[in-house]
């Protein structure tokens, strides 16, 4: 198994690959092993795992919602999470220490021949601004009377 170093030193030609192609030829990872690009106004991060060989993507896509007027926006989130049905595979998830909302994907290194990172990435922001928006129509919409459960009512009938 190759060290942390060497791992990382073999995904520099694929980082480097896709710095070419997006006209920033010097694209590196730092010392965390992590980039940051601005894409549209966006911020879209790179975060390289050697142990797993793995590449992650992760994006703010909106901020953390808190009381009960919430509940649409992440019974949203979660309908749209199960099986990746509305993601593409992605996670969206709360990152509290933050009190943002992430879309997240991670990649392995081994699919990422060619052009793969700049499809993948291009993939990405496309979800991302797409959960950007989203997510503040969830928010615009007024939540229908009685959607919220109250208690009342409440008991078995057999």
């Amino acid at each position: 198994m190759p060290d942390a170093t060497n791992a990382t030193h073999e995904f520099a030609p694929i980082l480097t690959r896709f710095g070419e192609a997006i006209g920033i030829p010097d694209l590196a990872l730092d010392e965390d092993a992590a980039c940051m690009l601005e894409i549209d106004g966006q911020l879209f991060n790179l975060q390289w795992f050697a142990a797993s060989n793995t590449l992650a993507v992760y994006a703010v896509v909106g901020a953390a919602e808190h009381g009960p007027e919430a509940l649409p926006l992440y019974t949203a989130l979660l309908e749209a999470n199960a099986l990746g049905r509305e993601t593409g595979g992605l996670t969206l998830g709360l990152h509290a220490g933050q009190d943002s909302l992430l879309l997240t994907g991670q990649v392995f290194s081994g699919n990422l021949e060619g052009d793969a990172l700049y499809r993948y990435v291009e993939f990405f922001v496309a979800q991302a601004k797409h959960w950007e928006t989203r997510i503040q129509e969830i928010l615009a919409e007024t939540p229908e009377e009685g959607g919220a459960f109250d208690g009342a009512d409440s008991g078995l009938r057999v």
